[in-house]
């Protein structure tokens, strides 16, 4: 299990801070209403997440806010 989340947090992290991932410099994330996920359950999350935004599957959304 330690291995898994491992893999999952590290994959996550190229994905985002990586050479090869966005690069981010400044990244923040909150739980929402799932405070009893993993670790690895929400580095799996967000890595799947960034794969969908790079393959553009995602649908922008404007609320109007500024």
């Amino acid at each position: 299990m330690e291995t898994q989340m491992t893999t999952q947090l590290q994959i996550a992290k190229d994905k985002l801070f990586g050479e090869s991932g966005l690069r981010a410099s400044n990244f923040k994330m909150f739980p929402g209403n799932d405070r009893n996920a993993t670790p690895a359950q929400i580095a799996e999350e967000l890595a799947a997440s960034i794969d969908r935004i790079s393959k553009g599957d995602f649908e922008v959304i404007e609320d109007g806010c500024v």
